[in-house]
């Protein structure tokens, strides 16, 4: 694979060094004793030589090269003489195959040297086309007066999406996104098509590049027509099909609404799943409770149903909680009896506190409307919410203490109170909280 001009003369260096190795590594394997220099200047014996090329060419191992010993020894050879003649002979043959590799790697480091001059070029020339193409389009689009007059953009500057080359189809999806935003935060920015389609070209490269250069040169090509070429491309294709059967698969069970209908809606609108549909499919994808509440309920539209289940189910999610405050309180409660019936004071060296004289007051209903003090100006007959008088100074402490007074005596008998779920699970609004609160005492 061709590299940069400094990886090609490092790889001819390594493989410069590596041959150096080799030679010397067999020129010292020779330049042996006295007795080594009588066997190196003895000439080969052809006999031999022709022995050996028969054991070069056959696939050979210790055992043949011992049976070649033995056989030359039995015509009259010495085992030594065999053995460093055929010692000799590799090494001329291995030096003969290393000039043959050296001179095949010449050739070839030159064809590489070449080719990276021809790919250089050819890059040069691509890009200079490019250039060429783009001050062309961007020059024919200048002398085109644009329809309608010129507007000045006023709009502030929003975040360019990144230059797009490749990536995942979510990838690619979220970044449609960013340049549909693009487009249409800064729509003053650009007169016309074929302007948007000038910005569009600063943000593709690579092989998108290539996928939408002949829609920047036709000038009946918009935006929509180039994002969905770049879709065969990136998009996942199989992305409907997905999200139909998720769809169909989906149910509530024990999620929380708000957690079910944010992924409902996903996708309900990534499987194109009409409103009327998806009214029918909410019924039977929520779960028991919600279902039994909303079985009556007609909606005029999607959002009106949906509006609908979120209220009933905080509702529903309301009740539970408070019954499971009451249960909490019943037996931690039930510890605290005695035998008789009695609560026990678990505090037995504290004596209970005597009732003050002052505290002890008739109950709300037995009291005589007539007899209350208004908690505004101190006069009778009237509350303080219908008092002619403007407001008075502390009036707002006293309504203040009132609540607190009237929340005191009702706690003793909270506990022994049981909530039911009423049929209408329509919200209480948090301003009626006091409406069943007597006004004064």
């Amino acid at each position: 694979m061709a590299g940069t001009p400094a990886e090609t003369q490092q790889r001819r260096a390594e493989e410069a060094a590596r041959n150096h190795r080799i030679r010397t590594s067999l020129r010292e394997s020779i330049q042996i004793d006295d007795n080594g220099k009588d066997h190196a200047e003895r000439p080969l014996d052809l006999n031999l030589v022709e022995t050996f090329e028969q054991l070069w060419d056959q696939p050979a191992d210790q055992e043949a090269y011992e049976a070649l010993v033995k056989d030359m020894e039995q015509k009259g050879y010495r085992r030594e003489d065999v053995i460093w003649d055929h010692f000799r002979w590799t090494f001329l043959v291995s030096q003969r195959i290393i000039k043959e590799k050296d001179k095949a790697l010449r050739d070839l480091n030159g064809e590489i040297q070449v080719m990276d001059s021809d790919l250089t070029d050819v890059r040069k020339e691509l890009e200079e086309q490019r250039n060429i193409v783009r001050a062309i389009v961007a020059g024919s689009r200048q002398t085109t007066p644009a329809s309608g007059s010129a507007s000045i953009a006023t709009s502030r500057k929003f975040p360019d999406p990144s230059v797009w080359k490749c990536g995942t189809p979510s990838e690619w999806k979220q970044w449609k996104m960013s340049l549909r935003a693009k487009l249409r935060n800064n729509a003053d920015w650009y007169a016309d098509e074929n302007a948007r389609k000038d910005y569009f070209m600063k943000v593709v490269a690579d092989e998108s590049w290539e996928i939408a250069e002949p829609y920047f040169q036709d000038d009946s090509a918009t935006i929509e027509t180039i994002l969905e070429a770049l879709d065969y491309r990136w998009a996942d294709p199989m992305e409907k099909q997905t999200a139909r059967s998720d769809y169909q698969s989906y149910l509530q069970l024990s999620k929380p609404f708000a957690e079910f209908i944010a992924k409902f809606q996903t996708l309900a609108r990534a499987a194109e799943v009409p409103e009327a549909i998806q009214i029918d499919d909410l019924r039977a994808k929520v779960n028991f409770d919600l279902q039994n509440q909303a079985a009556s309920y007609e909606p005029k539209d999607l959002r009106d149903f949906i509006t609908y289940l979120q209220r009933t189910a905080r509702n529903l999610e309301q009740v539970k909680q408070q019954r499971q405050r009451v249960v909490t309180r019943r037996t931690r409660g039930e510890g605290n009896v005695g035998s008789n019936g009695q609560r026990l004071n678990t505090n037995l060296n504290r004596p209970s506190p005597p009732v003050q004289p002052s505290q002890q007051r008739l109950p709300t209903n037995t009291q005589s409307n007539a007899g209350r003090e208004c908690l505004n100006c101190g006069g009778k007959g009237h509350f303080y919410r219908q008092c002619p008088k403007p407001a008075q100074p502390g009036r707002d402490d006293r309504i203040a203490a009132m609540r607190k007074r009237f929340e005191a005596k009702t706690k003793v008998t909270r506990d022994d109170r049981v909530y039911e779920l009423a049929d209408s699970t329509e919200a209480t609004p948090e301003n009626e909280d006091f409406d069943q609160v007597p006004e004064n005492e």
